[in-house]
């Protein structure tokens, strides 16, 4: 079988798109290291992805990351958080969650995730049109995680100067692990800003869905599409809160990297 883009459907040429874009690894410094799924390693470059084509890349995609420039220039999100705070998030909710949306799609595509749902939201990722059903965006930012000095002093390191862990990762994934035929709950974490994105095809969620995601213990403000900004107060969980689950997950991938 020929090989075709993943958004137009067309026979190429295609070159290389980033799974996050490359003005990121530029903005925010030593954002390359990151764990790869589909070969369980860590890995220290910059992903892409090989099945889109030119045209795609250079046309709509580039605008989406061109306002997702913006977004992250204007909102500062290379900034981490040390103590509680408020701050004013500035928004234009389609273009955002297009952007967050093509993020998921890449990475989903990189490591051989189903890809049945969101490829649905091509259309809406490409051009805004055909938007999900359900679509509703939310956004977290987490705080750094304080270190006792009995957390110094197991530092490989053994640094005195390490007062906390920052939030300093590109990262994307499932928030909740369900299974669901009707609709995707993705994550995607620059530095201390969490966006989490529900879509999907149907206009409710099931019952036991809504029940888990009421027990997520997290500080999210959904954003509004008739809204351009959000007061948005920075959350009690930590960066070691959000990723200890996964961080445990990936303990193996760990061990291999770092040694223990």
């Amino acid at each position: 079988m020929s090989k075709s883009c993943a958004y137009c459907g067309e026979a190429g040429p295609f070159t290389k798109e980033h799974i996050f874009p490359a003005f990121l690894y530029n903005i925010l410094l030593a954002q390359k290291f990151g764990y790869q799924p589909q070969s369980d390693k860590f890995i220290t470059s910059e992903p892409t992805i090989k099945d889109v084509c030119s045209k795609c890349n250079n046309g709509n995609l580039s605008k989406l990351d061109a306002y997702a420039k913006h977004f992250i220039g204007i909102n500062q999100c290379e900034r981490v958080f040390s103590k509680k705070s408020k701050h004013r998030l500035v928004y234009d909710f389609h273009l955002l969650q297009r952007w967050l949306l093509k993020v998921s799609y890449n990475a989903m595509r990189a490591n051989n995730y189903d890809k049945g749902l969101i490829s649905q939201m091509v259309p809406y990722i490409m051009y805004g049109s055909e938007p999900p059903i359900f679509n509703q965006l939310a956004v977290e930012i987490v705080l750094n995680q304080e270190l006792t000095a009995v957390d110094r002093k197991s530092l490989r390191n053994n640094s005195n100067e390490t007062k906390d862990i920052e939030p300093r990762f590109l990262r994307t994934g499932n928030f909740i692990q369900v299974s669901s035929d009707t609709h995707l709950f993705r994550f995607i974490a620059i530095n201390a800003f969490y966006f989490y994105s529900i879509v999907g095809n149907e206009p409710r969620l099931d019952k036991s869905i809504s029940e888990i995601l009421k027990e997520i213990p997290s500080k999210r403000y959904s954003l509004s599409p008739s809204k351009v900004t959000k007061e948005v107060k920075t959350s009690s969980r930590t960066i070691l809160d959000v990723y200890t689950d996964e961080g445990l997950r990936r303990m193996p991938a760990w061990k291999r990297q770092f040694g223990s």
